[in-house]
């Protein structure tokens, strides 16, 4: 399924229709193959979904961004260690 892709900006009122008024709209509108709370494609543009203002959503990727550094520099230490590790066994063990 495709859906219109939506821009980021910095305004908070900004981003997916949505009809929070009425929670069982996907109820009330799905049809199909037996398959309850299937929406049509139509219905599901129809929904807001709130985002952040730019700023906000800037931060949070660079927030993730660290993290992911930070993620990254344990994973190389961790590997150094498990080689030294390695190497004291073989040395002392063997």
């Amino acid at each position: 399924m495709r859906l219109k892709s939506v821009g980021l900006s910095n305004n908070s009122q900004s981003g997916i229709d949505c009809n929070a008024n009425n929670p069982n709209l996907f109820v009330e509108k799905s049809h199909g193959s037996g398959l309850q709370n299937v929406a049509k494609v139509d219905i599901l543009k129809e929904i807001k979904i709130p985002l952040p203002p730019l700023e906000a959503q800037e931060k949070i990727v660079q927030a993730i961004k660290s993290i992911e550094q930070k993620i990254s520099n344990l994973q190389t230490e961790l590997n150094s260690l498990n080689g030294k590790q390695k190497e004291i066994l073989e040395k002392y063990l063997f």
